[in-house]
């Protein structure tokens, strides 16, 4: 019992501490549905598939990967912009 109560309590310490959202940024888009992709407001194409219509405006989420190159970043979601 006390060893499932100590794990337990550095688990909880580790989810406290660690830093979740540092590497993750927004940004703006269009998703297209005919080739799995979406492209950025710098007009960069990144391949992503997703359930949404064919030129669906979008909110991007990255993943930068802690590093300072935009080319190696990852795509984790898409949000429909509505309205």
């Amino acid at each position: 019992m006390i060893k499932y109560a100590m794990i337990k309590a550095i688990l909880s310490a580790l989810a406290v501490t660690a830093p979740i959202a540092e590497t993750t940024y927004l940004d703006t888009g269009i998703y297209y549905s005919d080739i799995q992709s979406v492209v950025d407001s710098e007009g960069e194409e990144w391949g992503y598939d997703a359930e949404l219509p064919d030129g669906t405006p979008v909110i991007i989420i990255f993943d930068s990967q802690n590093t300072d190159s935009r080319y190696d970043d990852v795509i984790t979601g898409l949000t429909e912009i509505k309205g």
